[in-house]
Order: C-alpha cells, then sequence, then structure tokens
C-alpha cells in the first residue's frame, strides 16, 4: 500500500503539492580531456511534498561537519541519495524558483515512494 499516496492530498491541505523537475542521475560521459560529466533523465512537474528536516535529521547532519541548507522530499518514485562506494545517485530536483537540490541522503525508500534529504547546490 502506498501510504504517501493517501497522506499527500491531506498533507496538500496544509502544506501545496510543488511539482519540480526531477533530474534522475544516469551515469557521466566523458569528454576529450576524460572529464566525468554527469548525465541526467529529466522529468517535468514531479508533484513533491518539501519538508523541513526534522531536528533528529539535522543533529545527524551536523555530525558530518557541514554548513548547508537541507529540506526533505516525498515523492512518489524512487530516488537515489549519493552512494560514493557504489557510484551512484546525485538526483537532482529543481525548484519552482530554480534553486537546485542535491539528494544527499535517502531517508525512507519504499517500493512506491521515498523520501530524501537535499542540500541546496546553488545559493539560491
Amino acid at each position: 500500500m502506498n501510504l504517501q499516496a493517501v497522506a499527500a492530498p491531506l498533507v496538500a491541505a496544509v502544506n501545496p503539492t510543488v511539482f519540480v523537475t526531477y533530474r534522475k542521475s544516469v551515469g557521466y560521459s566523458t569528454d576529450s580531456a576524460y572529464t566525468q560529466q554527469p548525465q541526467y533523465a529529466d522529468f517535468a512537474g514531479v508533484p513533491c511534498q518539501i519538508q523541513p528536516v526534522s531536528s533528529g535529521e539535522l543533529r545527524r547532519l551536523s555530525g558530518l561537519n557541514q554548513q548547508a541548507s537541507y529540506q526533505k522530499i516525498y515523492l512518489n518514485g524512487d530516488a537515489e541519495g549519493v552512494v560514493r562506494s557504489a557510484i551512484k545517485g546525485g538526483d537532482l530536483f529543481v525548484l519552482p524558483d530554480n534553486t537546485v537540490w542535491l539528494a544527499t541522503n535517502a531517508v525512507e525508500n519504499w517500493p512506491d515512494w521515498t523520501a530524501v534529504i537535499v542540500t541546496l547546490q546553488n545559493g539560491g
């Protein structure tokens, strides 16, 4: 059962659904200088719920000794956080205000939906 699909319309009453461009990482190519260039499959108009990161999640993230802006995005489907050892992840979300957010941690990953913590990339 996709609980996110059930909860999303109720949550939307207080936190409106946001339609974003989801840029799913599909690997990389190399240019003539052998520099890796990320490649993406773009999906426009993806409905998401954007919420603040919880205090517990912030404490875990602060243990990484990074200063950044974080949010949590819930979406139907599968988004990947960065997993450097597996050379995967790096999915991006472009919000309506044109800020770009990198999926850094998949905190809830279910067959039908995912919650990811995203980190601001372009200073919006």
